[in-house]
This record gives structure tokens, sequence and C-alpha cells, in this order.
């Protein structure tokens, strides 16, 4: 039976809201890695996952401030590593590092935009191509060394500007093959030589330009280049433990039984997963035309369905080993037919299994992703919060 919420347990709803929101960063964190190395569309759910991610760590740390009862004593488990053997201790100093990681991912991605915007002509997909621009046939020259060139006027301001890339020689013929126009006089952008490699500018005006993937400048500091593989590996590595986290913490408790069963660790990750893909679901399906993140819904699609096949066939074998551990049957009673089953029943299995399983395979629109993308949320927080609950 589902224990009530009394003094005498370890842990109340605060540390249990703080269990199931964690699965958002954690899974948030291995799903947009995932897309990311995918490529295509995932490149730009970068800098909204970060910042969701960033959020749902503000929420967890003040869940579990408030649950403390006093600011220093979550400052202290921050600080002090004299502490390690507590396993709420482990997960603070987890958050506190992935927090520094997305806040380092979150500048490198708005200093990523701001180089971007330095050159707005400039497509940040192809952002590292170099600048080249058509060459222009030399103009003749009358006998007063103005130009003849339709649209110069025959004055000697047009031939001044038709000659600023080359010298005239004796015969009023231009010898660089590259012609800049008053376009390109106003516009003071660098300038290619006839070559097309190397550009002809001056270097206050030469700024850096950042790739796609948002972290790597292009033709400015390499630091952005070694600092991309350092903070994504260290973001994995952290969401992938704080993904086991609940399964290590609640194990070694006697008030959450079914963490420590042989499946335990499996459908706290699979749960952080469908969490992290659910938020991305919904990004995808709600975010405007304009943020280009619609053609995340076809891998979204497919990735929640691949999950949901995964998470189903891990309830059935949890459900198997629950069945053949006499001290659990009570647990199992309390899913299926006790005060727990409607919670088990409605929103893990039709809510968050069934429904969003069977929307997903008939239909790809935007409508029905975000749909059952909501709906594996739901059912994905009820499974978690049913590991904490049930059997204590």
């Amino acid at each position: 039976m589902t224990a009530p919420l009394t003094a005498d347990r370890p842990w109340g709803a605060l540390v249990a809201a703080y269990f199931v929101l964690l699965g958002v960063p954690a899974g948030l964190g291995l799903v947009s890695w995932w897309l990311r190395r995918a490529g295509g569309p995932g490149g730009r759910l970068g800098r909204y996952a970060d910042r969701v991610s960033a959020a749902a760590l503000v929420v967890i740390s003040v869940l579990l401030v408030v649950d403390l009862g006093r600011p220093d004593r979550f400052f202290l488990m921050l600080t002090r590593f004299d502490n390690l053997g507590s396993p709420i201790a482990v997960g603070a100093k987890l958050i506190a590092v992935e927090f520094a990681l997305l806040v380092v991912a979150v500048w490198a991605v708005e200093r990523h935009r701001r180089l971007t915007a330095a050159a707005p002509s400039v497509d940040p997909d192809v952002a590292d191509a170099p600048m080249v621009r058509p060459s222009v046939v030399p103009a003749p020259r009358d006998r007063d060394g103005a130009s003849a060139a339709p649209g110069s006027g025959g004055t000697p301001t047009g031939a001044a500007l038709a000659t600023t890339a080359g010298v005239a020689t004796s015969t009023g013929v231009a010898t660089s093959a590259r012609v800049v126009t008053a376009a390109d006089a106003v516009g003071a952008r660098p300038v290619a030589d006839s070559a097309g490699a190397r550009p002809i500018a001056d270097s206050a005006e030469a700024r850096p330009v950042a790739d796609s993937a948002g972290l790597r400048p292009v033709g400015g500091s390499t630091v952005g280049a070694a600092l991309e593989p350092v903070v994504r590996g260290g973001l994995l590595a952290t969401s992938f433990a704080l993904a086991l986290y609940p399964a290590a913490v609640l194990s070694r408790t006697w008030s959450a039984p079914l963490a420590g069963t042989s499946g335990g660790a499996l459908l706290f990750l699979l749960t952080a997963l469908l969490l992290g893909a659910s938020v991305v679901g919904v990004l995808a399906a709600a975010a405007p035309a304009r943020l280009g993140l619609a053609g995340l819904l076809p891998p979204v699609r497919r990735l929640l369905l691949v999950l949901l096949g995964a998470y189903a066939v891990a309830l059935a074998f949890e459900a198997l080993s629950l069945l053949g551990d006499p001290r659990r049957a009570g647990s199992v009673d309390d899913l299926t037919t006790g005060v727990d089953a409607v919670s088990w029943w409605v929103a893990v299995v039709a809510v968050g299994l069934v429904a969003p399983a069977a929307a997903l395979l008939a239909d790809g629109r935007r409508a029905v992703v975000g749909g059952a993308a909501v709906a594996v949320a739901v059912g994905a927080c009820a499974a978690r919060l049913l590991l904490f609950y049930v059997g204590g």
C-alpha cells in the first residue's frame, strides 16, 4: 500500500517532485545530444534544450532548498566533499555541475548568434564558406582617362570607383581582374581577390563567423573549438548520471522498494528519455516556423515510438519479476487492483503508453506529435512517482 506523507517517512512530497523532475534535464540532455549527432534540424535544438534544462534544474534546486529548510545546508552540500556518502549531497553536486555546463553552453550559443548577426548576409549553415564576388571585365578608357563603361557616366568619379581595386597602366586599363563598384565602397564588406581565397579587408572588419553547431567560431579564436567537445561530453555524462541517480538513491532506502528491483534503474532511465523526447516534441510542435524546429517532428516521432516500445517491454519484464518475488507481491496488488490501480492503468498504461503509441503510429502531423508528447510526459511522470511511493 502507498504510505501516507507523514513525519516518520524519510522524504515527502517535495523530494518526490524532485525525483520526478530530475528526469527532464537528464532525458533532455541525452535526447538533444543524440539529435545533434544525427544532424539535420537537430543542430538548431541546442539553444532551446539547454535553456529548458537549466530552468528545470533551477526549479529542482529550489525544491531541494525548501525541503532542507535552510539555504546554507544546500550550499554546504555543494561545497563540502566529506559528505559523499550522502546520496542527496551527491545529487546536489551533479545538479551544480550540469547547471554550470549548461550556462557555458548557453553563453557559447548566444555568442554564435552575435557573431552571425555581425555578418547578416552570411547564412549560418554556410558561414564557413569563403566570400567570393564575381569578377568584372575591365572597362576601356577614353583619352581623358574616364571610364566609358555604361553606368559610369564618363566622369572622373566613375573612373575612380572603377579603378579602386586595380592599378591603371599608362594605357588606362586596370591590371586587376577585380573591380570594386560604388555599392562595394558603401557596404565596406571584406572582398576576395581574383583567386577567391584571400579576403582583402581591414582586419577590424574581418569578424569571425561561428558555424551552425553554435560553439565553434570560424575565422576567429579556437577556444570554442576546444570547448565544444568538453562541454557536450560533460553534459552527456552528467545527464546519464542524473537519469540513473534516483534508482541509486531510492534502492538504498526502505521507503521505495520498487526502485531497488532488477528493472528499477532501467525504468528510471527510460522514463527520463521519454520526458526528454516529450519536451523536444512539444518544442517542435509549438515553436513558430521561423525557429526552424518543425523539421524535428519526424525524428522525434520515430524516437518516441522506439522508446515507447522499449518502455512496454521493460514494464512487462518488471511485472514478471515482481510476480515472482513474494516480498513485493503487495506492491503488485496495489498497482493492479489496489489504491494505486487508477494511477497505474489510467495514467501510466492508457495515457502514457497505449494512447500516444496509437496516435503516433496513425499520424505524424504537428498537433498529433505535440499531443502525444504531452501524454507521454504525463505517463512518465506518473511512473516515476509510483516507483517512489508504491510499497513504502
